[in-house]
C-alpha cells in the first residue's frame, strides 16, 4: 500500500497572489536575513512553495503576532517624539 503525497505546489507569483502582496515581497521572504523566512524549496533557479505549508506560515505568524508585544517602529519613535516636543512647545507658552 503506498501513500499518496497531496501537495500542491505553487509559483512565486501564484503565492503572491494567494497572499494578496507583490512578487518582490515574497522573493523579500525568501532572502536568508529575512526574519519572517517562507517556507519554499528551490529548484534550480526556481522557487516552489506548498500550498499548505504557506497557509500554516501564514497561520503562525498571525498567532505570533497576537502572543508577542508589538514590534518597536521607527515610525512610532518619531510620533512619541513630536508628541512630546508639541507637549513640551505648548507648556512654554
Amino acid at each position: 500500500m503506498s501513500t499518496q503525497l497531496k501537495c500542491e505546489l505553487l509559483t512565486v507569483q501564484q503565492v503572491a497572489k494567494l497572499l494578496q502582496v507583490p512578487v518582490s515581497w515574497v522573493y523579500g521572504r525568501l532572502r536568508k536575513r529575512s526574519l519572517e523566512k517562507l517556507p519554499g524549496y528551490r529548484l534550480g533557479k526556481y522557487w516552489r512553495f506548498d500550498k499548505e505549508e504557506v497557509l500554516l506560515w501564514v497561520a503562525q505568524q498571525r498567532a505570533d503576532r497576537a502572543i508577542a508585544p508589538r514590534a518597536f517602529h521607527a515610525r512610532d519613535h518619531a510620533r512619541d517624539l513630536f508628541a512630546r516636543d508639541t507637549r513640551r512647545a505648548a507648556s512654554r507658552s
